[in-house]
């Protein structure tokens, strides 16, 4: 009988190499699966891939289910639900007993529990089969409220950002005072032009007058207006322009007057930095924890031949909304 144990425990570090036992038996008790530490029966998946054939797995909050078996629908089930146990756990979010038949009593109350327990009987669930599924929704719930709390910023922060980036919260944009003529034959025409009266009043009496504001329309439109637009903003106060194609033929420039824009005040930006550094940080933590919650927890999956579903590291196809809670399509 020693023997025999020592072989287990030899042939199970060997496994785990590749990710799966064969200590645990060849009927209902053989390990086809290991999440992390725990490992899954085929007994377990049996179920599980009767009762999502039944359609009796309560599965709402994962999103469409997979395509595939009854057993591989259970297998990426039962691998979502212990992802998101272990990673409440990891965060220190682990869910109570409490918790968990709090949930269970309200969505059972009233006429509801009628309805729950003939669900159960039509697709052969159990009780503990719905509190492992209402476990993982509360922990993704927990892990979700943590990245919430992670993406916070400070008024500190907010002030800083507003002081580096006022000219990201203008009130009155920037606006600069143009005498432009147009519709001049050809480049060297132009040349000629500007030579001849100057940069002066005489280039004033035969310009158009113009009052450009710096803002996202102005530098929309065909891409030889957008040059010029471009230009004019980059350009200095009583210099003429070099000459400039337009659809109408060429054109020459000089920017008389720069009206400086008026940036807001903190308090009437404040919203506006907020909402803009709120969405940065969001973004950052989300990706940053969808990376490694991805990664992390599949190279910690493995499953059997024949039970290779959505989130086993010998799976190598992408991860739907059924097996990812995280998933944004």
């Amino acid at each position: 009988m020693r023997h025999r144990k020592n072989v287990c425990a030899a042939t199970l570090v060997g496994a785990l190499a590749i990710g799966i036992g064969a200590c645990g038996g060849s009927g209902g008790d053989a390990v086809v699966m290991r999440v992390g530490s725990h490992a899954i029966t085929k007994a377990t998946v049996d179920h599980w891939a009767s009762v999502v054939r039944r359609g009796g797995a309560f599965t709402a909050f994962r999103g469409e289910p997979v395509e595939g078996t009854p057993r591989t629908r259970a297998v990426a089930l039962l691998i979502t639900s212990e992802w998101l146990i272990g990673e409440a756990e990891r965060e220190g979010l682990p869910i109570s007993e409490q918790a968990i038949q709090d949930a269970l009593a309200e969505r059972t109350r009233g006429e509801a529990g009628a309805e729950f327990r003939k669900r159960l009987l039509a697709t052969g669930q159990t009780v503990a089969g719905f509190e492992l599924e209402l476990r993982a929704e509360l922990a993704l719930e927990a892990v979700r409220r943590e990245l919430e709390r992670r993406s916070r910023i400070t008024p500190a922060q907010v002030a800083a950002f507003y002081q580096s980036n006022r000219s990201a919260f203008a009130e009155v944009p920037e606006a600069r005072v143009v005498d432009i003529i147009e519709r001049l034959p050809s480049a060297p025409a132009a040349t000629a032009l500007v030579k001849r009266i100057g940069s002066g009043k005489r280039f004033t009496r035969l310009a158009y007058h113009k009052r450009i504001v710096l803002s996202s329309g102005v530098l929309n439109g065909p891409a030889s207006k957008k040059a010029v637009d471009y230009a004019i903003f980059a350009a200095r106060p009583g210099v003429v322009s070099r000459p400039m194609r337009l659809s109408n033929g060429w054109a020459v420039f000089v920017v008389r007057k720069i009206v400086p824009a008026r940036g807001q005040s903190f308090a009437k930006a404040h919203d506006a930095v907020a909402a803009s550094l709120e969405e940065e940080r969001k973004r950052e933590v989300e990706d940053a924890f969808k990376r490694e919650f991805r990664s992390g927890w599949t190279a910690r999956t493995s499953c059997a031949v024949g039970y290779v579903a959505p989130g086993c590291v010998q799976y190598h196809g992408r991860l739907g909304a059924h097996e990812d809670p995280f998933f944004e399509g």
